[in-house]
């Protein structure tokens, strides 16, 4: 295993931890020798700071799917939301701990303290968050808390797109998109986990 290792160290421990993707770990794979072309501008844009979006609409479609196969509890938009919903917050809280925590510490105000600490609190509320959407007993409380999150990280987000953030190397979304992502994510957390929240179901 180890003769193995160092006969392929070659081909992939540089380029991995050269070009390694902030949310699926490796961003893109290159041998030596073998130039690295430049992303096309709107695909980086889309991979990384919509990325959240996508797993957001992906991941409920995949649920009713499954749900209008299988499960019969998934058969409602609303917990399939609700199972997009912790699906994307999983996913950005992992940005807190990786190798976009930097960038994201760069993008609090500068009168907010301990940056560091903040970045850090807020992904473990995130992962709190997910696994509270999906309890029946604690997903009014939870999705009122992440409301509350996402209003309270708003500045950020702004002061980011209005200063010349960046994720990754690449732009953070600009400011108006930015603003109408964190409505739609805060109009969706409202209505799966408060108004749809108050009949019974699956989750």
């Amino acid at each position: 295993m180890a003769h193995a290792r160092a006969l392929l160290s070659p081909l992939w421990a540089g380029p991995l931890r050269r070009y390694a993707h902030p949310f699926f770990g490796v961003m893109r794979f290159s041998p030596p020798g073998v130039p690295i072309v430049a992303d096309h501008p709107l695909l980086a844009h889309i991979r990384g700071t919509m990325a959240p979006l996508i797993v957001l609409v992906t991941v409920p479609l995949l649920l009713r799917l499954v749900g209008q196969l299988a499960i019969v509890g998934l058969r409602d938009w609303a917990t399939a939301t609700r199972g997009g919903l912790a699906a994307m917050f999983c996913f950005t809280a992992v940005e807190h701990f990786n190798v976009l925590h930097p960038d994201l510490v760069r993008m609090i105000p500068p009168r907010v303290p301990a940056p560091e600490i903040m970045v850090t609190l807020t992904g473990v509320c995130e992962l709190l968050g997910a696994a509270g959407l999906l309890l029946p007993r604690t997903r009014r409380i939870t999705a009122v808390v992440l409301i509350l999150l996402l209003v309270a990280v708003l500045p950020a987000d702004i002061h980011a797109a209005t200063t010349g953030g960046t994720l990754a190397g690449q732009p953070v979304t600009p400011l108006v998109p930015r603003v109408a992502l964190q409505g739609l994510f805060i109009a969706l957390v409202w209505w799966a986990g408060i108004r749809a929240g108050r009949r019974p179901a699956a989750w």
